[in-house]
């Protein structure tokens, strides 16, 4: 019996610190990147062009 009240209360302690504790937080991103066009390219806004700053992008929220 003592056992099981150790137990309980050791688990009600567990509970209450995780809810204590602060929640997680993250960030999310999404990229529309869009398959290699020639007819990107002849406009001058192929991936050549762009991938550059798509890296950038990526590179600045991953940190």
């Amino acid at each position: 019996m003592k056992s099981r009240i150790t137990s309980f209360v050791l688990a009600l302690v567990c509970a209450l610190a995780a809810f204590a504790a602060e929640p997680a937080t993250f960030n999310v991103a999404t990229y529309n990147l869009r398959l290699l066009n020639d007819g990107d390219a002849a406009q001058g806004d192929g991936w050549e062009q762009r991938h550059p700053y798509v890296a950038q992008l990526i590179h600045a929220s991953s940190g």
